[in-house]
């Protein structure tokens, strides 16, 4: 038989909720890591927290010419973040055997508390290829509430509350061009904050 539980603030089970299932067998479906032996054989960065290349806005890998999307990047809730993922790697594939891929002066994305990683993880606002980007991103812990922030390197871009938070549920975020464009960036950090934790637990 199987017992579950509720957990507590420390994924502790709290032994007040238990119920026992009587069964023969359980099957369980939890998380998935990206196949990435041939990244690694191309010699791709590989990002030490998704266990997926390293990619920029066009989902082109640090290996010109090398493109890549959907769960070998990183780990999908949904299929329609994979189609938008494709369709970015199709145009960026096809640019670049037309030759034109522009020379890319990368700003790096960066995480910050609250969130385990961003996916693109580098990207140039002068080169989006639908004058907007869409930042994929999961949570470190479960909040009920939070403010997303999105800083550059002296200045805040933009902030977002977000609802019901959990580390399983991706969260994507849409910047356009107009916000980057203007602006001198080498870096943009991603970062939550909880209702109610102050600034200086960041």
């Amino acid at each position: 038989g199987v017992t579950i539980a509720q957990v507590d603030e420390d994924f502790k089970p709290i032994s007040s909720t238990e119920k026992y299932f009587a069964c023969d067998t359980l099957l369980l479906s939890i998380g998935l890591i990206p196949e990435n032996e041939l990244s690694k054989m191309a010699d791709i960065k590989i990002d030490n927290v998704t266990a997926g290349p390293v990619v920029n806005h066009r989902m082109e890998t640090t290996v010109s010419g090398i493109f890549a999307c959907g769960n070998v990047v990183h780990v999908h809730d949904l299929v329609d973040f994979v189609t938008m993922e494709a369709r970015l790697a199709g145009q960026g594939a096809a640019d670049y055997l037309k030759d034109k891929m522009p020379l890319e002066k990368h700003i790096s994305i960066l995480s910050g508390a609250g969130i385990s990683y961003v996916a693109p993880q580098l990207i140039n606002p002068e080169n989006f290829l639908n004058e907007k980007q869409n930042f994929f991103m999961r949570s470190t812990k479960p909040m009920e509430k939070a403010r997303l922030f999105i800083e550059s390197d002296d200045d805040l871009i933009r902030t977002k509350v977000l609802q019901h938070i959990k580390p399983s549920e991706m969260i994507n975020i849409e910047l356009r061009k107009e916000e980057l464009i203007k602006k001198d960036i080498k870096s943009l950090r991603f970062f939550l904050q909880e209702e109610g934790v102050a600034d200086g637990n960041l």
